[in-house]
């Protein structure tokens, strides 16, 4: 049987799953976190309202996004 369960990484969460026997906990958050950052430019880059803030205050949105995100 294959489960896949998505979720922050949250050590509740892994440690619970790491009791079940014969099982395989991956962590993608590298995967996730680059799907973000490619989703989070392009939608910047396209919006016309945006391009009007300095670049500083748009670092600081793109940043904000992904931190506030958290792998999700």
């Amino acid at each position: 049987m294959h489960v896949l369960i998505t979720s922050r990484d949250n050590p509740d969460t892994t440690d619970n799953l790491l009791k079940i026997p014969q099982q395989q906990v991956i962590h993608l958050d590298d995967f996730t976190n680059a799907d973000m950052e490619l989703y989070i430019d392009s939608r910047m880059k396209e919006s016309r309202q945006l391009v009007l803030w300095s670049k500083e205050i748009q670092t600081n949105i793109r940043e904000s996004l992904l931190v506030g995100a958290g792998g999700m």
